[in-house]
């Protein structure tokens, strides 16, 4: 078949009862269109990711994602792999990524089902001891949802019948069933939540031991700084420091702005703080003034490297 033939056999060009004309539907411009059609027939599509660790009000890191489906999804994957553990699994004679068994279902789960004629946007949102998302729904049912009262329904049919063509989602209500199967591995003792209404949440507890031990034990950063930092430096300020160098240890290169958004203090104050770290080698700026950004010294990273050997 050609491009239009498949296009047709997926239900993604039809004919118009009322009007008689052929066309695309909605579900092939969000699946297949450039990023200028879909905002032209849906502005309001977005997806927010976001990791609120340290900077609970604002973010941490985020990916503003309004391109077509398909690249929303290896985004939204990527920014798991990115922020999240992983966890030594064998499902047989075989090695699995709970990670990826997990959260490839509630990914899809939240492209596949979304409402997409809602302004609401959805989120995807990372803490410290969970994963939450929402997205708009057309819910048949309002509550929490469970193996026992769960009965599927396909949202978006021809989307769906997509994704699974593609490969990333199974059949009607996998979703569900595989993340309660494999998140008692990935988290002991948690249990996810499906929440129906007229946005659709997923609630995916996380092993907090798991996530990286720099992250976890602000405690040893600041143990760092406050050998590292004299006297005359306030205890505030010392705080600062301590998110900073967990922050660029999850994300070198960033410059003061970023910085200041993510500490939620001005750039004046960050750029002062910088200078401190440097003065006695937390950090060191790379690159030229204009695209160069502050990464953590040599010193820095050996110490927090044998900290994680410690914990091992």
């Amino acid at each position: 078949m050609n491009d239009e033939q498949i296009l047709q056999k997926a239900g993604l060009r039809r004919n118009d009862t009322e009007t008689g004309k052929e066309g695309y539907t909605l579900a092939a411009a969000l699946l297949l269109g450039k990023d200028e059609v879909i905002k032209s027939i849906l502005p309001h599509y977005k997806i927010d990711a976001l990791v609120r660790r340290i900077n609970t009000d604002r973010y941490d890191d985020r990916d503003y994602i309004d391109t077509n489906l398909i690249d929303a999804y290896d985004r939204l994957m990527d920014f798991t792999v990115k922020h999240l553990p992983d966890k030594f699994y064998m499902e047989g004679d075989q090695r699995v990524s709970l990670r990826a068994k997990i959260f490839r279902e509630v990914v899809a789960n939240l492209i596949v089902h979304r409402e997409y004629t809602s302004g609401l946007a959805a989120t995807f949102i990372i803490y410290k001891d969970r994963v939450e998302t929402g997205n708009a729904s057309n819910p048949h049912g309002e509550g929490p949802i469970s193996l026992d009262n769960f009965t599927p329904f396909s949202k978006n049919p021809l989307i769906c019948k997509f994704f699974t063509q593609l490969g990333r989602v199974d059949e009607l209500g996998s979703g569900v069933l595989n993340v309660n199967k494999y998140l008692p591995v990935y988290a002991p003792g948690k249990r996810p939540q499906f929440i129906e209404g007229n946005s659709f949440k997923m609630i995916i507890p996380l092993d907090e031991t798991m996530i990286t031990k720099v992250t976890v034990s602000g405690g040893t950063v600041s143990d760092i700084v406050n050998d590292t930092v004299n006297d005359t430096v306030s205890d505030t300020v010392k705080e600062r420091m301590s998110k900073i160098i967990i922050i660029l240890e999850q994300n070198p290169g960033l410059r003061s702005k970023e910085l200041s958004e993510r500490t939620g203090v001005t750039p004046v104050t960050i750029r002062r703080d910088m200078q401190k770290m440097q003065s006695v080698v937390l950090v060191v700026f790379k690159g030229s003034p204009k695209v160069g950004g502050y990464y953590l010294s040599d010193a820095i990273r050996a110490k927090l490297v044998e900290y994680g050997k410690e914990k091992t």
